[in-house]
């Protein structure tokens, strides 16, 4: 079965070499069939696809995005053996590809390298022209340096630079873009060129174009000199080898007594890259919020199969997409709650009970018609920053108070029977309660196990904390004050929370089970409704 091999450098552990024959693979940050546990690595970050012939890479759109060894940033690249990518701050190295097509290395062949080599391979040869007719001149003598044993020489790669290249900085003049200067040739005299047939001088090679490849010095004649940022031009049989070049390959003399053609590199037909001006700048995964922008799918799933990686995955995921917006959400949810507890809870130590009571009931009212507001503004608010159309909080609210009825019977209502996804359904499907309830089921069924566990986990976890700091508050002075303020701060919290994870699961769900692409038809739907909305 064709495969390839990989070799893997993380940053927390260490290395490791894995054989792969899945057509795709995911690189992922904490998820994914490559984690890295990388922080500047995104949460979808690349993907690696094979279909038993070609090895491809793809950037999903990364913050940090993925490079060569030598500097080039890559969106979309062909991979072969030795080629090496920067992950954030880990190095994946294509180690060998087993069944290459005629494409590749070879059909069958194994083609091994080294972990982190850089990349590049010498070009195909092919055998020099043959000599015509004429006099032969004999090879002038080779210079100090030497000639190369064996007349060739490698083909400069797109992702290696060639030999006859010197950085700018070595105190050369400025040469071709990217910092690299060709070399300047040596001085040496030129040799007399023997006489053509007839007694015609020998002609002199033609000039060559700047950044082009030399033309071919013609027989008999001398050998053209190598051009700034080319390559020199191959001698022909018969004729005197271009001049040497100061940290270079010397082009190779052919031989006029019984030698036998000498193979010659065939030209490389693109262009040396230029190299960028400085390393790339990494900044910190979480210092972006990685809130999916337009365009990009929410993330498949966690990289294990168990109960509590889903679950981390899940609250993780639903955690991103509410940080960016937890501050106004929670503040707006906070200012209802926290006041309402505070007047009731000042009406049991100041009035008498009965009064109390009823002061608390009347209070309980309020707060539900709060809520009745609240709870699909949050969602709205959650929705349009997920999908990238932004509107303030204050206008999501004002939205909901415009259409309080509807809202109540087609959105509420449905969420308080356990609707995970009323708000998403409401918004994004423009249903309506019956059809709204039956669509969040659906919906919950195919997820059911991982979502019950990640929303009563979430809120057990979070109940158990408030009971033991309320029983620690009733020993203080202004105990039930204090932790009437902790109990409405921390329901304000969840609630802002959970509309958030709605939305993040509503999407989750919809792409793993029924493909498309659920953010643009939202996106669409929710487009006009927001451009009439302020924005954030």
């Amino acid at each position: 079965m064709a495969s390839y091999t990989l070799h893997i450098q993380y940053v927390d552990r260490p290395a490791e070499t894995r054989t792969i024959t899945q057509p795709k693979v995911l690189i992922g940050r904490d998820a994914g069939d490559i984690v890295l546990h990388d922080s500047q690595v995104s949460g979808r970050h690349a993907e690696i696809l094979w279909d038993g012939a070609t090895l491809r890479f793809t950037d999903l759109g990364s913050t940090n995005g993925s490079f060569l060894l030598q500097g080039q940033r890559v969106a979309n690249l062909e991979l072969t053996p030795g080629i090496a990518l920067r992950v954030g701050n880990s190095l994946i190295t294509v180690q060998s590809i087993d069944g290459l097509g005629s494409s590749g290395a070879g059909k069958g062949r194994t083609v091994i390298a080294a972990p982190g080599m850089v990349p590049g391979f010498p070009a195909p040869m092919k055998p020099a022209p043959a000599r015509p007719p004429g006099p032969v001149m004999p090879a002038p003598p080779a210079p100090a340096s030497g000639p190369q044993p064996g007349n060739f020489a490698f083909a400069p790669t797109a992702q290696h630079p060639g030999p006859l290249l010197r950085p700018a900085s070595a105190g050369l003049a400025p040469g071709a873009p990217g910092g690299f200067a060709a070399a300047p040739p040596q001085p040496m005299p030129a040799p007399m060129a023997p006489p053509m047939p007839g007694g015609a001088p020998a002609p002199f090679p033609a000039p060559t174009p700047p950044g082009g490849f030399p033309a071919q010095a013609p027989t008999g004649g001398f050998g053209a000199p190598p051009q700034s940022g080319g390559f020199p031009a191959q001698p022909q049989a018969g004729g005197f080898g271009a001049p040497p070049q100061s940290g270079g390959f010397p082009a190779q003399p052919q031989s006029a007594i019984a030698t036998p053609p000498q193979a010659v590199p065939t030209p490389v037909s693109q262009p040396v890259p230029a190299a960028p001006p400085g390393p790339p700048v990494l900044v910190p995964e979480s210092a972006v919020p990685d809130t999916p922008p337009a365009g990009e799918p929410a993330a498949v799933g966690p990289a294990g199969g168990d109960l509590v990686s889903q679950v981390k995955f899940i609250l993780g995921e639903g955690w991103k997409v509410f940080q960016p917006v937890a501050a106004p959400a929670v503040a707006t949810v906070g200012a209802v709650l926290i006041p309402i507890g505070l007047l009731a809870q000042l009406g049991l130590m100041i009035l008498p009970l009965s009064i109390a009571a009823l002061l608390a009931t009347l209070l309980s009212l309020v707060q539900l018609a709060a809520m009745v507001i609240l709870m699909p503004a949050l969602g709205r608010f959650m929705l349009s920053s997920y999908l990238g159309q932004p509107i303030s909080i204050q206008a999501a609210v004002q939205e909901s108070i415009a259409r309080v009825a509807d809202v109540a019977v087609n959105c509420f209502i449905p969420g308080i029977v356990f609707g995970v996804f009323a708000a998403p359904i409401y918004y994004v499907e423009d249903k309506k309660i019956g059809a709204v309830i039956g669509r969040n089921f659906n919906l919950l069924g195919k997820e059911l196990v991982p979502i019950l566990a990640s929303v009563f986990g979430a809120a057990l976890a979070v109940g158990i904390g408030m009971t033991i700091v309320s029983i620690i508050f009733g020993f203080l002075p202004l105990g039930g004050i204090l932790s009437s303020i902790l109990v409405n701060g921390v329901t304000a919290f969840l609630v802002a929370f959970f509309s958030a994870l709605s939305v993040w699961l509503y999407f989750w769900v919809r792409r793993k089970h029924e493909g498309g692409d659920p953010e643009s038809e939202a996106r669409a739907r929710l487009g006009g409704a927001a451009s009439a909305l302020p924005s954030a």
